[in-house]
């Protein structure tokens, strides 16, 4: 690191330092002492705001409850219970805790649709790890969500040729009535949708996206 004084170039910042008269190391003192305690008061009031002007939680909607849905409940519920605020090292796997505020506790899932009969009509927290769910286990100790999975409309949303696979391997559709997804929805609140439908469901995908 280089520092100019007086005209001079100095390359050894104890050199540098000693050439600085002795009033204005105090002056150099008291505004870094300053900048350091306005760094400190902004970031904890920045904080504090954040915590108090906080919005309600993000209300979350899942389209089709599989592996992808099931790791998003657990993990959920992992990072509630296992992270306190200084967001120790039961947070690993998460590349940010807090976003804009938001930590994981802060995001609600109140509604969900499938078509599974295996699924629909039962908890969430129980649906997820209905086959052929069949992803990595991350807890099993789920207090919420108690919101039961709502029958869907299937469209496109099962390939031909799973028809062959074994009962643990496919979906099994229930012949349960398809619900209004509008209005379930508006009922719920929903602020955000996730779309986990398997891929080459453009119809069921068309679908959901103009219920939104």
């Amino acid at each position: 690191m280089l520092f100019h004084f007086n005209g001079e170039i100095i390359t050894d910042a104890l050199a540098f330092a000693k050439k600085i008269p002795t009033d204005l190391k105090k002056s150099l003192k008291t505004l870094l002492f300053l900048t350091i305690s306005a760094s400190l008061h902004y970031t904890c009031t920045s904080n504090l705001i954040l915590r108090k002007v906080r919005m309600k939680k993000i209300r979350l909607a899942i389209v089709g409850v599989g592996n992808c849905a099931s790791s998003l409940v657990q993990g959920l519920e992992f990072y509630k219970k296992n992270t306190g605020l200084a967001g120790q090292t039961e947070a690993l796997g998460l590349m940010n805790y807090t976003i804009g505020g938001y930590r994981p506790q802060d995001i609600e899932v109140v509604c969900a649709f499938d078509i599974d009969k295996r699924k629909v009509g039962q908890p969430l927290k129980k649906a997820i790890f209905a086959p052929p769910n069949c992803t990595q286990l991350i807890t099993s100790a789920l207090t919420s969500p108690d919101i039961k999975v709502q029958m869907g409309h299937i469209l496109d949303g099962v390939a031909e040729h799973m028809k062959d696979y074994p009962e643990t391997r496919t979906f099994l559709p229930s012949d349960a009535r398809p619900v209004d997804v509008v209005k379930a929805l508006k009922d719920s609140k929903v602020e955000i949708c996730i779309s986990y439908l398997p891929v080459g469901s453009s119809k069921a995908s068309e679908f959901y996206a103009e219920c939104c």
